[in-house]
């Protein structure tokens, strides 16, 4: 909700890539990495597996999940299917803090539960 509203506030672009935002953005897969857009990691269609042992132990900041991507393996080619991810939505939210220049947890305080 958040991005369609910086989207339509004409702050973000669907077809944004992730780097143009986010130039430490690494992923596994090179072509992947470069052509990400905000909607790739949105809809889940970057081919990156779901790896939940991140989830266990001491939780990771936001930039702490960003720099271990790179590790992380894929299950799929880039834009080949669906595949649920939630570190590419962190990593979404990042790319709204960057262009927004406020955290993510402002954000959503003034855009989404404040109105």
């Amino acid at each position: 909700m958040l991005a369609a509203q910086l989207v339509q506030a004409g702050t973000l672009r669907w077809d944004d890539k992730v780097r143009a935002h986010l130039p430490e953005f690494a992923l596994a897969d090179a072509y992947a990495t470069h052509q990400a857009t905000v909607q790739d990691l949105l809809t889940h269609r970057v081919g990156m597996d779901q790896h939940y042992y991140l989830s266990y132990g001491p939780p990771l900041a936001r930039h702490e999940l960003l720099a271990k991507l790179p590790y992380l393996s894929f299950r799929g080619s880039f834009r080949e299917k669906f595949l649920y991810n939630n570190f590419l939505y962190t990593a979404a939210g990042l790319v709204e803090e960057r262009v927004t220049h406020s955290t993510w947890e402002e954000l959503i305080r003034r855009q989404i539960f404040r109105p």
